[in-house]
């Protein structure tokens, strides 16, 4: 399970079957504490699963095996959108819920989230839908071909809606 708010990530990640946790608190915004969970579970681990791992496995029987120890790392990008389409959900929006601005940007091809000094990146599952760390889900809304908000989901957080600015309506 893990978190994030404000600059703060943590992760806990449980093996019961190992009578194993690791537990990570950073104050780094650009951490990834869930990497290095996995990361010291693989050091610590190592000798109960000493051949093949996750990522080198090629039968699936022996992968669902490795897949009830860890998650499933999703691909880069499951829809292969353009950075011209993907240019179109640039800009600043804005949740009267939450109180907060956040700013969509375009950097090298990928797209990124950047709210109270956090960025992390997203990547597109369908067109208008894009998937970050921490659980994060955003569904964008158009109207008449222009993006107008999106719909932000994180963890136990569902619904809560972002408009964008007046000013990047027309982009």
């Amino acid at each position: 399970h893990g978190g994030a708010w404000v600059g703060y990530r943590a992760e806990m990640i449980r093996f019961p079957q190992q009578h194993f946790s690791v537990i990570c608190f950073s104050n780094a915004a650009n951490c990834s504490p869930t990497t290095l969970c996995y990361a010291v579970a693989d050091l610590c681990l190592a000798d109960m699963y000493p051949k093949e791992r996750a990522e080198d496995a090629t039968d699936t029987d022996a992968q669902s095996s490795e897949d009830d120890r860890k998650p499933t790392r999703a691909k880069q990008n499951d829809a292969d959108l353009s950075p011209k389409q993907l240019s179109h959900y640039v800009g600043r929006y804005y949740s009267e819920e939450l109180d907060m601005f956040c700013d969509i940007e375009l950097n090298n091809k990928v797209l990124a989230m950047v709210a109270g000094g956090d960025s992390f990146d997203l990547r597109a599952t369908t067109i208008g839908q894009f998937r970050g760390a921490f659980n994060t889900r955003l569904d964008f809304q158009s109207l008449d071909g222009a993006i107008i908000g999106f719909l932000f989901e994180q963890n136990d957080l569902s619904g809560i809606e972002f408009e964008r600015m007046k000013k990047h309506l027309s982009d």
